[in-house]
């Protein structure tokens, strides 16, 4: 096979071509993580069929059977995407990634020189050495069909080099073969064009000022339309062939310099404003209308550009909007951004050898110009010429297109009786709507602009807006999918944010295409800016670092939090230690100055440095427990139940609670919107068939509360890690996919039933210290809640700045679990009372209380030969319940490790069964023993003579 190691520098340098094909294919990131996952390339895919592959030299490849015959790598997707041959492809994939090849790396830059100032030349300005015409080379920059004579109309000239004249020095910037550099020359002043410039803003400059409001190619279109109008003023004055309203067939307004030239190249007459979003004006609109009556907006289509034309289209209502093939912006250019201009339309259908398809392509869009416009007019007048009046007629296509650029969509309804249901788009929010509302809506549009009666009447009288007739505007498929693998979105009320590992980034609404449901706005702020709620969230709260034993340690940033100062407190695991223990026999008032300025302090000097990393650790661990379940996005090396629980050890059946569990998820939904709630308590509800039933892809986070210690964790296994089923009532049961279904999280007052290795995997638990608590029988100096500790009921009676910090925190919290991609940088708690306290469910309490007796020192049964079949006869004639043989054995072993006991030693003296148990006679039966050790010193050998039990009457065979 040949080699093309330019080729094989782009693809090693990308991941092997996975980062660029992730720039292509979005959706195609879960696919990189999981083994044959399909996602969809094509948007007219019923079903995800493509898939990715790693093959053994590390390339990536697409595969799309239901289009290639054959995978692609990442330069032939480019190739296939951008219609380019493949040395072009190289080309601009080597520039948009800044591949090094051979020590080059390949980014068009001018050539910079300096020179000193000479005397006459007035800082502040600029020169220019113009070219005497634009090369070939430079011409196909702006566009294939572009001429000389094309440039020479919009006074546009190439330079060898123009200087900047400073203070002390001149600056001379020098066009290359790879660099060129563009001017618009109107004599007083100059508009540059730095097409290449990887930098947005050294794009474009001007030099000498330029005028307010100007309108580019409006010269030009002039001068057409006055030699139009003498060609016809020649005509004989009898010649009835003669027209007295000469126009221009259409002029049209562009959105920049290259989308002009490229049009006015297949024949059209064009204007460009300043910028994209510079306004065009009552006069100029005028002097445009003045020379055709069909004046169309061809703007570029990304958001922006929509945008601005929907705008224009509103204040201008007979302009007619140009629109882009959508397809286009699924393609990127050389910059890696999107396609979304004509240009970008030509560089993709433009062939050198059938350059006619191009221009059939633009034709067609030109001749499909719709404006905002829904009805047509037809103007009345009288055999002499007089005018009557004005006929008004709804105009359907026009209509759905005003309806479209409102929002105003249909979308299907999943898992409903209902096929579909109205929406209108507004930005990124999406509400659901009706016929009756849209109906209401296009009659205060015309209203509301005081548009003549006759006209309003006949948009009334309509029935084009019943809902029979509404059901046919076009349906949109609308991806709510709010994140990805490196970002969460939220939505507020003034704008989205972007929450990722690096940054996080208050956006302006509309200005992201993410979309979501009205009822998930967060509703907040209300008085704030937007710059000063954006600046708010790079106000650090905490940082989490390394500290020299390579062990998490965290530095508080913000002390005035409340709601950080709530997760602090309920991580002070040691807090009666510092609080109460330190200051026995110690006067009150030192204790109450203490508590005062140590209130919220992970860190209290009255603590040892085990016992304040133990804290620090708790802490951590429901920071990253919070930032896993605010992003959204799955992935199965990420796939865990967060479970929260107690750090109190209690006997089994002892619940205390209190200790702000509840508080910690619940408030959650104040961010993920849709919480779906199960009452954990309820056993009915627990094993109901239909307990999932309501839970859709929309729902944010199932919580099931305050969690019953016979709650049937392990039957959750699979809706974990895998797909989610829902049986629902009276409707068919769906399944969700395992990236469309909620996480899960929950609280109890009691330990997991079992902390096994299966279900450790897929559990994150989080700690809760018993700082807030009730005082039950004396138990405690004081009853403590959260209400009392901060003197407020929390986020009732929570400021404006209060509901901020806690956005910020969580936010934070976001980002800190995202700079964590790893499965093994999961932050479990400290899990020495975890586990414990699943030890003391593993016995039991009747078990528990059996064992503390019998197997101890005053009963001779640690350090011995124990029966294990004497030993369960005793604990079932003492009261002991229905367990078996086997979960006896269990219990035996959880006692061990509860109490720090080594069951069984395995030490070589000792003569042990493959599978760990020792056995010996008992008279003329062979009895499993058990041996409880608890010393440190070794094994005497002789206490494995005879097998040790106050019953035992038996001779040793031994």
């Amino acid at each position: 096979m040949k080699s093309y190691p330019f080729a094989e520098a782009i693809l090693a340098q990308t991941k092997g071509g996975l980062q660029i094909i992730l720039d292509y294919y979005p959706e195609a990131a879960q696919s990189a993580e999981k083994k044959n996952y399909k996602f969809k390339r094509r948007k007219d895919e019923k079903r995800a069929s493509t898939s990715l592959k790693e093959v053994d030299n590390g390339t990536w490849l697409v595969c799309d059977w239901g289009e290639w015959s054959k995978a692609k790598n990442a330069i032939q997707v480019c190739q296939y995407e951008d219609n380019l041959p493949f040395g072009e492809a190289c080309k601009k994939l080597a520039k948009l990634y800044n591949i090094e090849f051979e020590g080059t790396q390949h980014t068009a830059k001018p050539e910079i020189k300096k020179r000193a100032r000479k005397e006459k030349e007035k800082p502040g300005k600029y020169l220019f050495k113009y070219k005497p015409s634009l090369t070939d080379t430079e011409l196909k920059i702006i566009g294939p069909l572009v001429t000389n004579e094309v440039a020479k109309r919009f006074n546009l000239k190439a330079v060898e080099y123009f200087s900047y004249i400073k203070e002390n020095e001149v600056i001379e910037t020098y066009a290359t073969e790879e660099y060129p550099i563009f001017v618009f020359d109107f004599g007083e002043w100059q508009k540059i064009y730095q097409p290449k410039s990887a930098d947005k803003s050294f794009r474009f400059r001007y030099a000498g000022g330029r005028p307010k409001d100007f309108l580019f190619g409006l010269t030009d279109a002039k001068k057409a339309h006055a030699a139009l109008r003498d060609q016809e003023l020649k005509k004989d004055i009898d010649d009835k062939t003669r027209k007295a309203d000469i126009k221009l067939k259409q002029v049209i307004i562009c959105s920049g310099e290259r989308d002009a030239l490229n049009m006015a190249s297949l024949g059209y007459y064009v204007v460009w404003k300043n910028s994209e979003s510079a306004v065009l004006t009552k006069e100029q609109y005028k002097i445009l209308k003045g020379m055709t009556d069909n004046l169309c907006n061809l703007p570029d289509i990304d958001q922006t550009g929509v945008r601005e034309a929907v705008k224009l289209g509103l204040k201008f209502l007979d302009i007619k909007t140009i629109w882009l093939p959508s397809y286009l912006i699924k393609s990127k250019d050389w910059r890696g951004n999107p396609r979304k201009d004509v240009k970008d339309f030509v560089d993709l259908k433009y062939n050198k050898d059938n350059p006619q398809l191009l221009r059939a392509a633009i034709r067609k869009m030109v001749n499909n110009a719709i404006p905002m416009q829904f009805w047509d007019e037809v103007v009345k007048t009288s055999s002499d010429g007089k005018y009557i009046g004005t006929d008004y007629k709804y105009n359907i296509v026009y209509a759905e297109h005003f309806l479209k650029h409102h929002g105003f969509y249909r979308i299907e309804t999943e898992n409903s009786k209902e096929e579909f249901c109205f929406v209108q788009i507004d930005g990124n929010i999406v509400k659901k709507t009706t016929a009756n509302k849209i109906e209401y809506f296009v009659n205060s549009f015309l209203g509301e602009r005081d548009m003549p009666i006759a006209l309003r009447n006949m948009v009334k009288k309509t029935p084009y807006l019943n809902e029979k007739m509404l059901a046919k505007l076009p349906l949109i498929d609308i991806d709510f999918k709010d994140n990805d693998a490196q970002n969460q979105y939220w939505f507020f009320n003034n704008g989205v944010l972007q929450i990722n590992a690096k940054d996080i980034t208050l956006h302006k609404e509309g200005m992201l295409p993410k979309m979501v449901w009205e009822e998930k706005i967060i509703d907040f702020p209300e008085e704030m800016s937007f710059n000063s709620f954006g600046e708010a969230f790079q106000q650090k709260q905490f940082e989490i670092v390394k500290d020299k034993d390579g062990d998490d340690d965290i530095k508080i940033l913000n002390t005035d939090n409340k709601f950080f100062n709530f997760l602090i407190n309920i991580s002070r695991m040691h807090w009666r230690k510092e609080l109460e223990e330190c200051f026995k026999n110690k006067p009150e008032k030192e204790r109450l100055v203490y508590f005062e300025k140590h209130h919220y302090d992970i860190a209290g000097p009255n603590l040892d440095p085990d016992e304040i990393l133990e804290q620090k650790q708790h802490l951590i661990n429901k920071i990253y427990a919070i930032g896993y379940l605010l992003h959204k996005y799955k992935k199965s090396s990420h796939a865990w139940f967060v479970f929260g629980m107690d750090n109190k050890l209690s006997d089994l059946g002892e619940s205390h609670g209190g200790s702000g569990k509840s508080l910690l998820f619940e408030q959650l939904e104040r961010i993920l919107k849709n919480q779906f709630y199960i009452p954990g308590r309820s056993k009915k509800t627990i094993e109901s068939e239909f307990l999932l039933d309501g839970v859709t892809k929309d729902v944010d986070y199932i919580y099931f509360d305050d969690m019953d210690p016979r709650f049937p964790f392990e039957s959750f296994f699979s809706e974990i890690s895998n797909k989610m089923r829902v049986n629902g009532k009276n409707q068919t049961a769906y399944t969700l996919r395992y990236d469309d279904s909620p996480k899960m999280c929950g609280t109890s007052n009691f330990p997991l039933s079992k902390l096994d290795p299966s279900t450790f995997r897929r559990v994150l638990i989080t700690v809760n210290s018993d700082y807030y608590h009730q005082n039950r029988n004396n138990e405690y100096k004081e009853t403590r809640s959260v209400e009392s500790d901060f003197g407020m009921q929390f986020f009732t009676d929570f400021s404006e700045k209060d509901y901020l910090d806690f956005y910020v925190l969580m936010a934070q919290c976001l980002q800190f679990y995202l700079s964590l991609p790893g499965s093994k940088d999961k932050k479990n708690p400290p899990m020495d009372n975890v586990k414990k306290r699943n030890l003391i469910s593993e016995m039991g309490d009747v078990f528990r209380s059996w064992a503390e007796i019998y197997f101890s020192a005053e009963n001779n049964m640690l350090d011995q030969l124990i029966s294990r079949k004497i030993a369960y006869i005793n604990y079932k004639e003492n009261g002991g319940g229905k367990k078996s043989a086997n979960s006896f054995r269990t219990s035996v072993k959880a006692f061990c490790e509860f109490n720090g006991y080594v069951l069984n030693p395995n030490e070589d003296h000792i003569a042990r069964t493959k599978d760990g148990r020792i056995i010996k006679k008992y008279g003329s039966e062979v009895h499993e023993c058990f041996y409880i050790k608890t010393k440190l010193d070794p094994v005497d050998p002789k206490q494995f003579e005879d097998p040790n039990h106050p019953d035992y009457e038996g001779d040793s065979p031994y």
